[in-house]
């Protein structure tokens, strides 16, 4: 029942992203196809100056509405007339959760991706797959030719942005949830959540960051003798994003729950 979820979702979402991914894709080929040309006059240069002007609004609609349809989808589907037949699927609350997360998450970097794709196409034929290429083996080079350590602190970023993701896409969830537990202004009530659970987590990040610089400073001399070894320092810098990611998840952990526990307990439909 959850890929059931997961597809219904993909289809009531694409309808909206495919169409703006290939409008970005086309306005990318016409563009580079633009840079061919040297127009002398003026005139001629104004479709290619109105198409770039397109392209980067294009750029950030696609940013713009998938954090909309992201608080939409969750907000209409849920929690309003929708939801009366959403809840009473034979299926967990959690399920519904997770299938918004994905579909949110999947179009997230499925806009990041198109995104690249775009600026890939305007960047045939000059050189920039080189120079990035060039910059690849050089960072290679900083970690003493470890291709296994190179990606690996690669994956361990890649896993850290995720989890930075999720937490924060169900922190709106959860802001949300909680804004739904009040009869009058739910939306006002949902952004001033949004703004308490922000507010907190800024909190317990500045008590982390104040106990491992205490810690730092009083092993300042064993930590500098430490990091001066390259593979060290390589692996302190693994440590710091794979807790990093951690933080994020235990961050993520938590809203899925109270969410979860919203749904299932303290429901309030409009």
């Amino acid at each position: 029942m959850l890929g059931r979820l997961i597809k219904y979702e993909f289809k009531a979402t694409a309808r909206t992203f495919l169409p703006l991914y290939g409008v970005l894709l086309l306005l990318a080929g016409l563009n580079r196809l633009f840079m061919e040309f040297k127009f002398q006059n003026f005139a001629f240069g104004i479709p290619q100056i109105l198409s770039w002007i397109l392209y980067g609004c294009i750029i950030v609609a696609i940013f713009v509405i998938s954090l909309l349809v992201m608080i939409q989808r969750f907000y209409r589907n849920l929690l309003k007339e929708e939801g009366y037949l959403m809840f009473t699927l034979p299926v967990p609350p959690r399920n519904h959760i997770f299938a918004k997360l994905f579909t949110s998450m999947v179009w997230m970097l499925g806009s990041i991706v198109v995104t690249l794709v775009s600026v890939g196409i305007l960047a045939l034929g000059s050189g920039m797959f080189t120079s990035l290429f060039r910059g690849l083996v050089e960072m290679q080079q900083n970690f003493d030719g470890d291709v296994a350590l190179f990606w690996l602190t690669m994956l361990n970023f890649f896993v850290m942005v995720l989890s930075a993701l999720a937490s924060s896409i169900l922190m709106i969830y959860c802001a949300i949830s909680l804004g739904q537990l009040f009869n009058q202004h739910r939306v006002a009530a949902a952004f001033g959540c949004y703004v308490g659970i922000y507010m907190v987590m800024q909190a317990v990040n500045t008590i982390l960051m104040l106990i491992i610089g205490t810690g730092f400073s009083n092993n300042a001399d064993f930590f500098i003798h430490y990091f001066s070894n390259p593979y060290a320092m390589v692996g302190g810098v693994n440590i710091m994003i794979g807790g990093l990611g951690l933080l994020e998840i235990a961050y993520a952990v938590g809203f899925f729950l109270l969410t979860n526990f919203i749904f299932k307990r303290q429901l309030n439909l409009e």
